[in-house]
């Protein structure tokens, strides 16, 4: 086929050829975005596990406290050998 010099038909030709790295692109970018998202989701599952840990760490440390403080008052309370004589 061949075309004139006043034909579009080049123009269509040339622009129509980068129809496939078009669709390539928007699949990659896709996939990409898969990737990424699989990324944040992990992150996302990672920090709660994190949270919740620092939540549980957080309730065994008041627990602590204030068995601590208990033992300091039994400590103060007890009555040595010498206060009995």
């Amino acid at each position: 086929m061949k075309w004139k010099r006043s034909s579009n038909m080049p123009d269509v030709y040339i622009s129509g050829a980068g129809v496939d790295s078009k669709h390539f692109d928007e699949k990659f970018a896709q996939s990409e975005l898969v990737v990424l998202k699989q990324e944040f989701e992990k992150k996302e599952h990672d920090d709660k596990l994190k949270q919740e840990r620092l939540l549980e760490m957080e309730e065994k440390l008041a627990v602590m406290e204030r068995r601590f403080e208990e033992i300091a008052e039994v400590l103060r309370l007890r009555t040595t050998v010498g206060q009995l004589t």
